[in-house]
């Protein structure tokens, strides 16, 4: 940069330092404090997959997002350093200009573009860090200078002058040892020339990046070294403000140990620095505890809160808890942080490194701006629940791995495995689905020692979507079990006819005599007279109308041998509308045994019950069967409080259960599923599962719960874990536990409810197989969807 554009940018500075510099108090109180690391944005934002040119309106975009209707923001942090500063500079380094054409080689893109941005700006005259502040200031917000008391990246680009010229002032990747006097004087120097070039409301001292300060020397030794330099400070300010005419403020964010223990005095003392000391003698106006980079969702306030009481002290909230893009703050962990911080005593909330989603390149993806209205206050956050399973000891341990990545764009993995024999036999099944509910390319291939080899892959049917000429109907395999009576897989059988938008379905039960290969005719499971399915005329009305039912997920093997289905959607007696819906409202039993003498299941149904549409619009779905240790039958339906007709229930979405006592030949009346004690919850319409361990013994359930009322099928997370109780059939509200949640880059629409299940023989852990449908943040991308296998220990 050439000298006279180097003073046209110190003259803009002083212009717009002129033009801002009216009386700005201190707000009456910081809810959210917010800390906007200055270099990456000025090369991304909003909606940009990676670095790119930044303008004017973009900086002042910047503040825009931070201040949009209801936004509890307050105070804006501007950093403009990390041991070199981010503007043209007489005293110090500026970003970049000493890194050799070598080095500049090897810069990644961002940087290269950065130094161009800020090259660009300079160049016209232009301070983007003045243009934010002044933006700030015009949206009422308190605007103020943070600076990195002793950055240590170590990349070249914030290689500095004094780095250069004084090695015997190192301690490590461009660190600096502040036992040395020059030092800290040239540390003075650095501040003052921020303070003085930018009409900031102050400035604050980051010692947390990086918490490292002294070569050698006690803690009082570092203490005494230190305390000069933040007493120097307060005086430059004081100074600075007499000029302006308003007190300018000076924050500091206390020192950690880099997360080895909890922040504390003690650990702040130890690396040298003394905020209690410091605000005794009135040189900070507040303090910002935080841990170093992770959150932990523990954060210790009220110890601060206790030794300085008089003085503001804020809580920080950290974007992520570990390095990995699922590891980025939700909006929900957001929360859960803030009601922690203010529950310990914070004054507010201050966050950091909160738009660094946007850094992931072709992965970035933008943080949850929303949170700006809600974590200000405890009121804001009361408006939000908190969930049970964030309190509650988890019951599970979960891994998780991506087991088959979306073949191309809008096509899904299916993944679904299942034990198929008496010992460790298991069977993968494979499709892909672009339409939705449609199986194509579907192939299976198997195992008999538990998933260590497997036999090639074997094609199945092409399409679950079967052309009949007139209409197509979907036939596809269900739920399936290994009996051991029969020495065979059981399987239900779905064959689904839609008809300008009314479903007719019809269920069968097929068996398999060499685990899956092949499959003996499908068997009707019928519960009223009627034809049979003639291929020629599949759109006979007798065949339609006749023993609707939808098969649920799994097959359930009493311990007296006999198995029971039950079928969502059948024919519903008392419904008037029962011909014309979309969904029928009833359900229906069928009770199987096999019958040694002949070599043949005989079925039999059982009870019937149904739903009225005011309570579940899509009537009893998907359900689940489980018994009971008293031998009582639990069932459990998906419900829906829309309906794809449009219609709405005035129930909210839940799930239904019904007891039976005699085996499965009456049912008692529907009722609203509840918390064992006796509590309500809301779950959107997703399939579900029971299942009872063959270690601990215990019957659990796998679902969906949502907090609030949920709008049809979404949201379908987050995945849950409960035990059963079986003396009330009821969910235990203290054992919900996370299985999966949406993480941060997720749509809003991510799907965790489609899943196979079944108990590992050999380490019992429960082996679920899960497809991510709406996991990118276009709604039309819904079937650009992965397959993730999860393995649960229970603990």
């Amino acid at each position: 940069m050439n000298t006279r554009s180097w003073f046209a940018a110190k003259l803009l500075g002083l212009l717009l330092g002129v033009w801002c510099s009216e009386v700005h108090a201190a707000p009456a109180q910081r809810r959210i404090l917010y800390n906007l690391d200055g270099d990456s944005c000025m090369t991304l934002k909003a909606g940009r997959k990676g670095p790119g040119p930044i303008d004017t309106a973009d900086l002042r975009r910047i503040v825009e997002e931070l201040t949009a209707k209801g936004s509890q923001v307050d105070t804006l942090l501007v950093c403009i350093n990390a041991q070199v500063l981010y503007f043209p500079t007489r005293v110090g380094t500026l970003r970049g200009t000493l890194s050799t054409p070598e080095e500049r080689e090897k810069w990644p893109e961002g940087e290269r573009q950065r130094f161009r941005n800020l090259q660009s700006f300079f160049d016209q005259g232009i301070d983007p860090y003045a243009i934010i502040l002044a933006e700030a200031r015009k949206k009422g917000l308190e605007g103020l200078l943070t600076f990195r008391m002793n950055d240590a990246h170590g990349n070249d680009f914030l290689r500095t002058a004094f780095w250069r010229d004084h090695p015997e002032f190192r301690l490590g990747n461009g660190a600096l040892d502040f036992g040395q006097q020059p030092v800290r004087d040239y540390v003075f120097e650095l501040i003052r020339e921020a303070v003085q070039r930018y009409d900031s409301d102050g400035i604050e001292l980051d010692f947390q990046r990086f918490p490292t300060y002294f070569q050698t020397g006690t803690i009082e030794e570092r203490i005494a070294q230190m305390n000069p330099l933040v007493e120097r400070v307060r005086a430059l300010l004081d100074d600075e403000g007499k000029k302006r005419g308003r007190r300018l403020v000076l924050g500091v964010r206390a020192p950690s140990n880099y997360g080895r223990t909890p922040p504390s005095e003690a650990a702040s003392r130890e690396i040298g620095c003394d905020p209690v000391g410091w605000a005794q003698r009135g040189w900070i106006d507040f303090l910002t505890v935080s841990e170093f980079l992770f959150e932990r969702y523990d954060l210790a306030i009220r110890p601060w809160k206790q030794r300085l009481p008089n003085l503001p002290v804020y809580g920080s909230i950290e974007c992520t808890e570990g390095g990995t893009l699922e590891q980025n703050l939700t909006a929900t962990k957001y929360r859960r942080a803030a009601r922690h911080l203010w529950k310990d005593g914070a004054d507010g909330i201050y966050l950091f490194n909160f738009f660094t989603t946007r850094e992931n390149g072709a992965e970035a993806f933008e943080p949850p701006f929303e949170v700006m209205q809600q974590l200000g206050s405890l009121p804001t956050l009361e408006n939000f629940p908190i969930p049970p399973w964030e309190t509650n000891r988890s019951l599970v341990t979960v891994k998780r791995q991506l087991y088959e990545k979306h073949p191309q764009p809008r096509t899904a993995a299916m993944v679904a495995v299942h034990s198929v024999g008496p010992q460790l036999e298991l069977r993968e099944w494979r499709a892909r689905e672009s339409v939705s509910d449609v199986a194509d390319r579907q192939q299976a291939r198997w195992s008999i020692d538990n998933g260590r080899t497997w036999s090639p892959w074997a094609a199945q049917a092409a399409s679950s979507l079967v052309d009949y000429g007139t209409i197509k109907a979907t036939e596809i395999g269900w739920g399936d079990v290994f009996d051991p009576a029969s020495k065979k897989l059981v399987q239900t059988w779905l064959r689904q006819i839609e008809i300008q938008g009314v479903f007719y379905n019809a269920s069968f039960v097929r068996t398999s005599e060499d685990q899956g290969r092949t499959w003996s005719a499908p068997s009707v499971l019928r519960y009223e007279s009627g034809p049979e399915f003639d291929s020629k005329n599949p759109l006979q009305s007798d065949y339609l109308q006749r023993n609707n039912g939808y098969p649920g997920n799994q097959i359930l093997v009493r311990r007296d041998g006999s198995l029971v289905i039950c079928l969502a959607h059948a024919n519903a007696l008392r419904d008037s509308g029962n011909d014309r819906r979309p969904w029928r409202m009833g359900a229906v039993l069928f009770l199987g045994r096999w019958n040694v003498q002949n070599a043949a299941y005989e079925w039999t149904p059982g009870a019937r019950t149904e739903i009225e549409p005011e309570r579940s619009a899509r009537g009893l779905m998907e359900p689940e069967v489980a018994e009971l240790t008293d031998g009582r039958l639990l069932v459990v339906w998906r419900g829906s409080n829309t309906g794809w007709d449009g219609s709405v229930a005035k129930e909210p979405g839940r799930k239904w259960f019904a007891i039976s006592v005699d085996g499965g030949r009456s049912l008692s009346a529907v009722q609203e599923w509840k918390y064992a004690d006796g509590g309500s919850f809301y779950s959107p319409s997703s399939i579900h599962r029971m299942i009872r361990h063959s270690v601990t013994g215990k019957l659990y359930w796998i679902g969906n719960i949502c907090l609030e009322p949920p709008d049809g099928n979404l949201p379908r997370y987050p995945l849950l874990i409960a035990e059963v109780d079986e003396t009330q059939a009821a969910l235990r509200r203290e054992t919900l536990s996370v299985i999966e949640d949406r993480y941060a880059f997720q749509g809003p629409a991510v799907q965790f409810s489609n899943f196979s299940l079944y108990e590992n023989r050999e380490t019992h852990d429960l082996e679920l197989y899960l497809t991510t449908y709406g996991q990118e943040p276009d709604p039309k991308d819904w079937a650009t969807a992965d397959c993730y296998h999860y393995s649960v220990q229970l603990k």
